[in-house]
C-alpha cells in the first residue's frame, strides 16, 4: 500500500470552529446517550481532546484502519508506561470528507484523554523516569514541583504534546498534533462520532469503524448473563485502589465472544458458524 504525504494546515485551522459550531441533532443525542452513561457510571473525567492528523495519507480501507488501530494501541501503551498511571482514553477514527481538499478519503484520529490527579504531582512520589524527563525537557515544571506547585494546564499540554510525538504517525510540525481542553464533552462526543451511521433497524452499523473499542476504556467485560447489570466493590492487588466491577464477570470470568458477520481477516477463523439439521416435511 502506497502512503502519500499531504499538507494538513488547512484542515486543522478549521478544527476548533467545526467542533464549537456543531449542532447536535436528535439522532446525535440518541447515538451518544450510551457513551455518556459509560462516562457517568465509571466516573471518567476527560480533560484533553487530541486530534492527530497522520504524517502520511492513510486510506479509508481495512489496511488503513489497521494502521490506525496499531497506532492507537502503541500510543495507549506508551502513555501509560511513561506516566506509570492507568490513564483512561477513548479513540475515534474519522474520514476526511472535504471535497476541496487533498485529504479527501483519508483517515485521522480524535482522542479523549483524562487528566492526571493532583496527587500524582507530589515530588516525593513522582514515578522514576518522569522526574528525570521533566528535569531535562521541562525544568520549569520540575522546579515548580519542588515548591509544591501543580503544573498549569499549559504546562501539562506541552508535556503531553512531547510524549505523544513518539507515536510513529505524528509529524514534526506543530499542526500535526492538536491538544485542546474539553469544555463541552456532550457536544464533543457528538462531533467525534458523527460519522456513525444508523440503519433501518435503528442500529449503529459502523460504530466499530469509528470507535476503537479494543483500545478504548469503555468499561466492557465478559459475562455469561447479559441481564445481570449489578456492580460490586473490589480492591486492586497492586495499589489497593477501590473499583467497581460487574457482578456477572466475577460469577463467570469465562464469557463468550461472538465474532460478527464481517470480521477482520485475522479473525475469519473465529467467525460464528451454525450447523442446521432439518428433515423434509411431506403430507
Amino acid at each position: 500500500m502506497r502512503l502519500t504525504k499531504l499538507p494538513i494546515t488547512k484542515y486543522l485551522e478549521k478544527l476548533s470552529s467545526d467542533y464549537d459550531s456543531y449542532s447536535l441533532s436528535s439522532t446525535d443525542e440518541d447515538r451518544i446517550e450510551p457513551l455518556e452513561e459509560v462516562i457517568k457510571k465509571h466516573q471518567l473525567n476527560f480533560k484533553y481532546w487530541i486530534t492527530i492528523t497522520p504524517y502520511k495519507f492513510v486510506p479509508n480501507n481495512e489496511q488503513g484502519r489497521e494502521i490506525i488501530h496499531k497506532e492507537n494501541q502503541f500510543l495507549r501503551r506508551h502513555l501509560r508506561k511513561f506516566f506509570k498511571y492507568d490513564l483512561k482514553i477513548w479513540f475515534f477514527t474519522e474520514e476526511y470528507k472535504d471535497a476541496s481538499s487533498k485529504h479527501i478519503g483519508g483517515l485521522h484520529r480524535h482522542i479523549l484523554l483524562e487528566d492526571l490527579p493532583n496527587g500524582y504531582w507530589n515530588k516525593l512520589t513522582l514515578p522514576r523516569g518522569v522526574d528525570r524527563f521533566l528535569l531535562q525537557r521541562f525544568p520549569d515544571i520540575y522546579f515548580d514541583l519542588q515548591y509544591g506547585n501543580i503544573p498549569t494546564y499549559k504546562q501539562k499540554e506541552q508535556l503531553l504534546n512531547s510524549v505523544c510525538r513518539l507515536c510513529n504517525q505524528v509529524g514534526n510540525g506543530n499542526k500535526s498534533l492538536v491538544i485542546k481542553p474539553v469544555h463541552n464533552l456532550h457536544k464533543l462526543i457528538g462531533y467525534s462520532t458523527k460519522q456513525i451511521r444508523e440503519n433501518n433497524q435503528n442500529n449503529w452499523n459502523n460504530s466499530a469503524q469509528i470507535i476503537d473499542f479494543e483500545n478504548s476504556d469503555l468499561g466492557l467485560s465478559l459475562t455469561s448473563d447479559i441481564l445481570n447489570k449489578q456492580f460490586c466493590s473490589a480492591i486492586l492487588k497492586n495499589d489497593g485502589e477501590k473499583i467497581n466491577i460487574p457482578v456477572a464477570s466475577v460469577l463467570n470470568p469465562m464469557g463468550t465472544i461472538l465474532v460478527g458477520t464481517n470480521p477482520k481477516i485475522k479473525n475469519l477463523e473465529k467467525k460464528l458458524k451454525l450447523e442446521i439439521f432439518y428433515t423434509d416435511f411431506s403430507l
